[in-house]
């Protein structure tokens, strides 16, 4: 039909139809577009494959074992994981390892897979704790448990969560013995019960008491009364039954755990009665039945239904007596006055108008019938021109008594004074004796034959009584202050020995000596140092020092009242047998001569006091070694300057020396320095 032909019928008309041009497709379109599909479907399959060799490539071989073995095992590692049999292939970096069992804790692990081809990893589950329940008797309260070294229960009711493994237990309850024992946890989460049998720690004790009830304590605690059996802890107790009216009852017991003790039948005694006894005057003697029981004032215990003879007496006073009666738990108070006792007592001999006193009063005169108290008396007796004389008497009662006194004249009891201050001793041990003063002539006559020109001949006064000491100090009392000091050695003999006297000392250490000397007794230092050096401390005062060269020389010379001779043992050179330690025969080669004819037996020093003492009891006044005196030396008796750098007098001879001029009493030396025959003795004022 053509294409602009139209259809109609009836009445109404169709609507129009248009016409399309339409032509089919080629053959060899629709192969090409199915050519392409497969093409795809290769290329996707051949990607799966290229993807497939890569991941078998590049993963990793991965065994996980899981000991004691896992109820459930997941490896996370993810999206590319293959599981094969009993491993896993995944790439490398982390993987997530989970693991579950019955009785451990899950494992959670993360993993590092490294690039080794095969890696094995062995993993280990942890048991769960195990729970303990411990069971007790129904009186065991307040246990401690301790599980191991970490675990402790307080409270022992419950279960404590233990973990698995072997443990040593030990428990500890109030009046129990401790208990220890062991146990293997199983761990595991599962629930072990343990039965701890405490043995009582314990005794128990059976008391009964006649004729009543009494309450018992342990140490200060009520524990009952009696009769009855008491549960008391093993060790030592002081127990004590008490009741009213009755003497407390005390025992010591020494108990042992589960120990039974009977004390059955205790018969409680009546309480005592109190009796205080004060008397005026107070301290006189208290007595009940001829025994001693103190001084007054004094509460005494007394058992009552006695009587008793209490007495009470006190020396110068009459004596009273009593018998009394004290009922159970009555207190009795008796208050007595003492009556004084009298004695007459009469001074005789005192001089004519002597007082007496008594406590800083006169009572009366010397030659007076004086009534005293019967008791010790402490009287003085003074009268004018006289020393107060101290006598102490006890007047008798019906016996009068004559004192006869002799009162010293004040000279009499100065020298009396003195001579019990003759002598004195140091703190330590040296021997000091007291010198009186007396003015005298220091030095030699130009005509003295060995005289020297520092000798001169000139008068002194010594003012002051002075103690010296009888030897000269030694090493052993020098080191006592100066440890660290030795004497030395003269060629090849020792000046060291205790004994001997120190040496090699300057006169500042002899000085520092004195002063730590009168340290030790609490007395003032004799020096002070000023100027850099020791020097006298003014005023003048009780502490240890040199001696002056004055004291020296009166000591030395007219010791004992003897005349001056040349030497100190007379006119002859040659000293007698043993007097003194000189330059003697067993010296030579030492010193630079000796004396012929003489032997003392030392080369150098000897001991001090070796040889006899002078009529004073002086020891080494003339040999042994020189001596440090107190003042500074001026070749002039008369010169007054101070050198900056003094030198000091040294007195008298000693091992070194043989000649006349060295051996004679007033020969003078000086030093500023030590030397190894140089030592000191000490000295100090009587006030």
């Amino acid at each position: 039909m053509p294409a602009d032909a139209t259809t109609s019928g009836g009445a109404d008309h169709a609507s129009p139809i248009e016409v399309v041009d339409y032509s089919p497709s080629a053959p060899e379109q629709v192969r090409k577009k199915r050519w392409s599909a497969k093409k795809v479907m290769a290329l996707s399959l051949l990607a799966a494959l290229l993807f497939a060799l890569w991941f078998v490539f590049a993963a990793r071989s991965v065994w996980v074992q899981v000991e004691p073995g896992a109820d459930t095992l997941n490896i996370s590692a993810g999206l590319l994981q293959i599981a094969w049999k009993d491993h896993y292939l995944v790439l490398p970096g982390e993987i997530e390892v989970s693991a579950n069992k019955a009785g451990y804790y899950p494992l959670h692990e993360s993993l590092r897979i490294d690039d080794e081809a095969i890696q094995k990893f062995q993993l280990t589950l942890k048991k769960l704790p195990g729970k303990l329940n411990f069971e007790f008797a129904d009186n065991v309260t307040n246990a401690v448990i301790r599980v191991g070294d970490e675990v402790t229960l307080k409270d022992m009711h419950g279960t404590v969560e233990v973990p698995a493994g072997d443990y040593p237990v030990q428990v500890e309850a109030p009046r129990f013995q401790p208990w220890t024992g062991n146990v293997t946890v199983e761990g595991l989460g599962r629930s072990q019960t343990i039965t701890v049998d405490l043995r009582p720690n314990w005794a128990d004790v059976q008391i009964s008491t006649l004729p009543v009830t009494a309450n018992v304590y342990v140490g200060e605690t009520l524990v009952g009364h009696t009769p009855g059996t008491f549960e008391i802890l093993a060790g030592e107790h002081r127990l004590s039954l008490r009741a009213p009216g009755y003497k407390r009852w005390f025992k010591t017991l020494n108990l042992a755990a589960e120990q039974r003790l009977e004390l059955t039948d205790i018969v409680m005694k009546k309480a005592d009665g109190s009796i205080t006894v004060s008397t005026t005057p107070a301290a006189a003697a208290i007595s009940i039945d001829g025994r001693y029981y103190g001084l007054t004032p004094r509460t005494l215990k007394l058992p009552p239904g006695q009587s008793y003879t209490l007495a009470v007496t006190k020396v110068g006073y009459d004596k009273i007596s009593e018998t009394i009666k004290v009922a159970s738990n009555e207190d009795i108070n008796l208050e007595w006055s003492l009556v004084p006792q009298v004695g007459l007592i009469t001074v005789i001999n005192a001089p004519s108008g002597a007082s007496v006193w008594s406590a800083g009063e006169q009572i009366g005169l010397a030659g007076a019938q004086l009534e005293l108290p019967a008791r010790d008396q402490q009287l003085e007796i003074r009268a004018a021109g006289y020393a107060p004389a101290f006598i102490t008497v006890l007047p008798k009662p019906a016996a009068p008594q004559e004192i006869a006194v002799k009162l010293l004249t004040l000279e009499e009891a100065r020298e009396a004074e003195l001579a019990r201050k003759a002598k004195i001793q140091t703190a330590d041990g040296q021997t000091l004796i007291l010198m009186r003063p007396h003015a005298f002539s220091m030095g030699a006559s130009r005509r003295v034959r060995g005289r020297r020109s520092n000798e001169q001949l000139r008068k002194v006064e010594l003012t002051r009584m002075y103690y010296i000491g009888t030897q000269e100090v030694t090493n052993e009392r020098f080191k006592a202050f100066r440890p660290e000091h030795s004497s030395g050695m003269f060629f090849s003999v020792s000046l060291d020995a205790p004994d001997h006297p120190v040496v090699n000392v300057t006169w500042d250490d002899a000085a520092q000596y004195c002063n730590w000397l009168s340290q030790q007794e609490g007395l003032p230092p004799a020096y002070v140092r000023a100027g850099g050096r020791m020097q006298p401390a003014e005023p003048k005062n009780i502490g240890y020092r040199l001696l002056s060269e004055a004291e020296w020389a009166w000591a030395a010379r007219f010791s004992g009242n003897r005349e001056l001779t040349l030497f100190p043992w007379g006119e002859d050179v040659t000293p007698p047998t043993d007097f003194g330690n000189f330059a003697d025969r067993t010296a030579l080669g030492l010193t630079s001569a000796v004396i012929d004819n003489y032997v003392d037996g030392f080369p150098a020093t000897s001991p001090v006091a070796n040889f006899a003492a002078d009529p004073a009891g002086l020891y080494d006044m003339a040999g042994n070694v020189s001596e440090w005196t107190q003042d500074i030396y001026r070749s002039s008796a008369f010169a007054t300057n101070t050198p900056a750098q003094p030198a000091y007098v040294i007195r008298g001879s000693s091992w070194q020396h043989s000649r006349i001029s060295e051996l004679r009493p007033t020969y003078r030396d000086s030093s500023d320095q030590g030397r190894p025959d140089l030592g000191f003795r000490i000295g100090r004022y009587l006030e």
